[in-house]
């Protein structure tokens, strides 16, 4: 499923004495329609592929073939930092729009796919939301369904641990 990339993403090397602390693995979808991306991004802002040429320093025909050619790789780092940098997008987004992918792993505390957890989890008459069908785990990413996991082990976490009173709280909004 393709997910937007994080937000904590950079380009290039970490400055020196720092370290990333999460890594995710990423792909390339071949499907990704970056060029008709380009194209949008380009006509949205009323320049020609003559205009868009002079901003990026390369050719018109570039342009076009940027925009037409089916790829048959993905693009690189240095194209996608340009393209953010002329149109002034966030290259997470250009990123995204581009075909890269990252792969979302299994939850962590869990040790299983995030899919069937968050099945499992709604699919549970005593968690299920009222009008929720099978069928509709789809509208949610894997990002989504990951966070909605998090949320529900926090919760339970709490009222095990601590004797957390939800229903209170929420109600109240009183600190535990």
């Amino acid at each position: 499923m393709a997910l937007r990339s994080p937000k904590e993403l950079t380009f290039g090397s970490a400055p020196e004495g720092e370290h990333t602390t999460h890594s995710a693995e990423v792909y390339w979808d071949p499907d990704a329609d970056f060029g008709g991306y380009l194209k949008r991004a380009r006509e949205q802002r009323g320049w020609t592929t003559r205009e868009a040429a002079r901003r990026f320093g390369v050719s018109q025909a570039y342009i076009t073939k940027l925009e037409h050619q089916t790829r048959k790789r993905a693009p690189g780092d240095d194209l996608i930092q340009r393209v953010a940098e002329v149109y002034g997008l966030d290259p997470r987004e250009v990123m995204h729009e581009a075909g890269l992918r990252f792969v979302i792993p299994p939850s962590l505390t869990l040790k299983l796919p995030v899919e069937q957890a968050f099945m499992r989890l709604l699919m549970d008459p005593r968690f299920r939301p009222v009008g929720f069908e099978p069928e509709h785990h789809g509208y949610y990413s894997l990002v989504v369904k990951q966070q909605l996991l998090d949320v529900a082990l926090s919760v339970a976490r709490a009222v095990k641990e601590e004797g957390f009173d939800l229903e209170r709280w929420l109600a109240e909004g009183e600190a535990p």
